[in-house]
C-alpha cells in the first residue's frame, strides 16, 4: 500500500497557522513583515555593505511605494542619504553617458532635419533605465514564493486545510499567484475546492470585515503586489492630444520638484474620480473593479471609499462565478469527492494551474494605469516641448565653513518621467537640453546630499543648517518619482 509522503513542518508552516488567525491575507501580512525586517536591516546594519549598494544603484533605488516606506516609516535620514547620494550619482553617469547618443535612442534619420516622428515603444533600452529589480521587491517575491510553497504542500493535511479554511483565505491577487504555482493535481484540487469554500462562506467576512479589510482580500495588501512601471501604451494618442492643447505655463514650476508628477497629479485626482463614479454607475461595476490594480485600487480606497464600498461584496461573488466557469471548462468535477479534480495525477498540473490563473487575470492592463500613462505622455510632450523656465538662483545655495553659497537651480524630471521620455520624438537640441538641465540638477543635488552626510558627524554638528537638509527626501523624490504617482 502507497503511503503518503510526510511533508515536514518548519518555521514557515507555523508562520502561516499563527497568520490564519489573524485578519487579512496571510501571504500579504508575511510579506510585509519580510519587507519591514529588510528595510530595517538596510538601514542599521547594511547600508554600507558594497553587494547591496550595487543592486540598489542597478535598481536605480527602491520603486515608489518601498522607496517611502523606506524614508517614512524606518526613519533614517542618513541612511537614506547615504544610499541615494549613490543612486543619484549612478543616474547623473548615465545622462552624461546617454548624452553622446542624444541621451535615450540614436536620432532617427527622419528627425535629423527636427522633424518628429511617432512615438513608438521600439529600440534600444535608455542607458538610465535600471537592471536590477527593486530589491524590497524582490525579498517580497521570495518572501512570497517561498511561503506559497509551503502552503501548498500542506494545504491537503486536514488540520492545516481546516485552519485556513476558518481564516479570511488568500487575497485574490495571491490565490491567482498559488495557482500559477501548483506542483501536482492533489495540489490544485485542494488549493481550488479550499478557494470555493472560502467564497461559498462569504457571508461571514461580510459581516466581519470592514470595507479597507475586503478592500485587501480582493487586490492585496498596499504595496504587496509588485507594480510594473514605465508608460502603458496610448503614446500616439496621447501626443496627438497634446498637440492640439493649449501651451502650458511652467514659469512657476518648484525646482526641487518634478514638473511632471507636479502636472499629473490633478489629472490623475479626476481620472480616479471620474473612474469611481462610473465604476458605480456601470451595469456590471464588480467587473470594472476586477480590472484595477493594487496600487490605484488604494488610491481609489483613499480618495473614494464610501462610494465603493457597497460593491465590494459583489466583486467577491463575481469572481467566484469567474472561478466556477473557468474550473468546470478545465477540470472535472467529482462529486464523490465534492470538488473540481483533473482526470488523474499527472504533470498536467502545472500547465492548468497557470491556465487557469492567466484566464481569472485575463483582463488586460489596469485602466487607471493607462489613463494615469496618456496624462504623463501629455504633460512630458507639452514641457520638453515648450519653453521651460530658465535656471536661476534659488534656496539650493550650501551652507558651510565658506558661508552660502548661490548655486542655480533648475527644475528636473524625476527618473521614472525621464526614462518615459525614451518614446518622445524629441529633436536633437530638445534632446541637449534636457541633458543638461539633469546635470546641473541632479549635480546640485548630489553636491548637498554629500554635505548633508558631512554634516551628521559630530564635528560639523556645529556648522550652520541649510537647504541640505531637505535633500533625501528631495533624491528619493527624483529617483522614485513623487508618492503615489509613480
Amino acid at each position: 500500500m502507497a503511503m503518503t509522503p510526510v511533508v515536514s513542518r518548519h518555521t514557515l508552516f507555523y508562520d502561516l497557522l499563527d497568520s490564519f488567525k489573524q485578519r487579512g491575507c496571510p501571504i500579504c501580512r508575511l510579506g510585509r513583515v519580510t519587507v519591514a525586517r529588510y528595510l530595517d536591516a538596510l538601514a542599521y546594519e547594511n547600508v554600507n555593505d558594497p553587494g547591496v549598494r550595487d543592486k540598489l544603484r542597478s535598481a536605480r533605488g527602491f520603486c515608489n511605494y518601498h522607496a517611502y516606506q523606506f524614508l517614512d516609516d524606518v526613519r533614517d535620514l542618513l541612511a537614506v542619504g547615504i544610499v541615494y547620494r549613490d543612486v543619484v550619482h549612478a543616474s547623473a553617469l548615465a545622462v552624461s553617458e546617454g548624452s553622446g547618443r542624444s541621451l535615450f535612442w540614436p536620432i532617427l534619420p527622419s528627425q535629423r532635419n527636427g522633424s518628429s516622428v511617432s512615438g513608438s515603444d521600439d529600440g534600444p533600452p535608455s542607458p538610465l533605465a535600471p537592471t536590477g529589480h527593486c530589491p524590497a521587491c524582490e525579498a517580497l517575491r521570495e518572501s512570497v514564493s517561498d511561503r506559497l510553497h509551503v502552503f501548498l504542500q500542506h494545504l491537503q493535511e486536514s488540520d492545516f486545510r481546516l485552519a485556513y479554511e476558518a481564516s479570511d483565505g488568500l487575497c485574490y491577487p495571491h490565490f491567482l499567484k498559488a495557482l500559477a504555482e501548483v506542483g501536482d493535481s492533489s495540489q490544485l484540487s485542494a488549493l481550488v475546492a479550499s478557494e470555493m469554500t472560502l467564497l461559498e462562506d462569504s457571508g461571514r467576512r461580510y459581516g466581519q470585515l470592514d470595507p479597507l479589510q475586503l478592500l485587501a482580500l480582493s487586490f492585496g495588501q498596499p504595496g504587496t503586489i509588485p507594480h510594473q512601471t514605465g508608460h502603458v501604451g496610448g503614446v500616439r494618442r496621447a501626443l496627438r492630444a497634446a498637440a492640439d492643447a493649449e501651451p502650458a505655463d511652467w514659469t512657476h514650476t518648484d525646482p526641487d520638484r518634478c514638473p511632471i508628477c507636479e502636472a499629473t497629479r490633478p489629472g490623475l485626482t479626476h481620472t480616479l474620480e471620474e473612474f469611481a463614479l462610473g465604476a458605480v454607475s456601470d451595469e456590471d461595476p464588480a467587473a470594472e473593479l476586477a480590472s484595477v490594480c493594487n496600487r490605484h485600487a488604494w488610491q481609489l480606497a483613499e480618495s473614494h471609499g464610501d462610494d465603493l464600498a457597497p460593491w465590494l461584496p459583489s466583486l467577491e461573488g463575481h469572481r467566484r462565478t469567474e472561478l466556477e466557469a473557468v474550473a468546470s471548462d478545465l477540470l472535472t468535477y467529482d462529486g464523490l469527492h465534492g470538488g473540481f479534480q483533473l482526470p488523474s495525477r499527472s504533470p498536467r498540473a502545472q500547465r492548468v494551474g497557470r491556465q487557469i490563473a492567466r484566464r481569472l487575470e485575463g483582463r488586460g492592463t489596469c485602466p487607471l494605469c493607462r489613463a494615469q500613462s496618456r496624462l504623463e505622455i501629455d504633460a512630458l510632450w507639452r514641457y520638453l516641448t515648450s519653453s521651460q523656465p530658465a535656471a536661476r538662483a534659488g534656496p539650493s545655495g550650501v551652507a558651510g565653513n565658506g558661508g552660502t553659497k548661490a548655486k542655480l537651480t533648475v527644475a528636473t524630471l524625476c527618473l521614472p518621467h525621464l526614462i518615459q521620455a525614451d518614446c518622445l520624438p524629441l529633436t536633437a537640441e530638445q534632446r541637449i537640453a534636457l541633458v543638461e538641465r539633469q546635470r546641473l540638477g541632479w549635480g546640485n543635488l548630489i553636491s548637498e546630499l554629500l554635505d548633508y552626510i558631512r554634516k551628521q558627524d559630530y564635528r560639523f554638528r556645529d556648522e550652520p543648517r541649510g537647504h541640505e537638509q531637505t535633500s533625501p527626501r528631495r533624491a528619493v523624490e527624483q529617483m522614485a518619482g513623487q508618492k503615489g504617482v509613480r
